[in-house]
């Protein structure tokens, strides 16, 4: 039995499920369908994954933004009233992102388990050690240990 050329394009999109064609040229990087909505999530993770890889990008932004604001006076009680729809929703939007943040461990819990990975590494490349195994091992031992503890140092400045 032969298979229809479309019927082999056909791909699950990775948010919604729902098969589609996708486009010849993005045929094995596109992971989602045309929808909407599932354009403007695999657009919001891959803003997020961004952000993870350049952790020190915004650094510099909040002291810009306070200067600017400084420069740009407005009267915020005034914009409340005069946009009160806009003002209700946000809160309702922040409320469901502090409830979302509530549940995640919290900060000094997820250090500890960062150092304690690093200490198990750190002890892979002290057995490594003892018997005299590969340099290769030792050397790609210590380059992770280094790794993560400049990252590990990137994300505490970053809080």
């Amino acid at each position: 039995m032969e298979e229809d050329s479309s019927m082999r394009r056909q791909k699950k999109c990775r948010y919604c499920g729902e098969w589609y064609t996708p486009y010849p040229q993005t045929y094995r990087r596109q992971k989602a369908c045309s929808n909407p909505e599932c354009q403007a999530r695999r657009s919001r993770e891959a803003a997020h994954r961004w952000h993870q890889k350049n952790p020190a990008y915004d650094d510099g932004r909040q002291a810009y933004v306070k200067k600017w604001r400084k420069e740009h006076p407005r009267n915020w009680p005034q914009y409340r009233a005069e946009h009160a729809e806009s003002t209700k929703r946000n809160r309702a939007q922040q409320r469901g992102r502090d409830r979302k943040r509530r549940f995640l461990a919290k900060q000094h819990d997820s250090d500890s388990v960062h150092l304690e990975k690093l200490k198990r590494i750190r002890r892979f490349g002290d057995l490594a050690k003892q018997h005299n195994s590969d340099v290769a091992v030792l050397r790609q031992t210590e380059e992770i240990c280094r790794y993560l503890a400049c990252h590990f140092a990137a994300c505490k400045t970053k809080r």
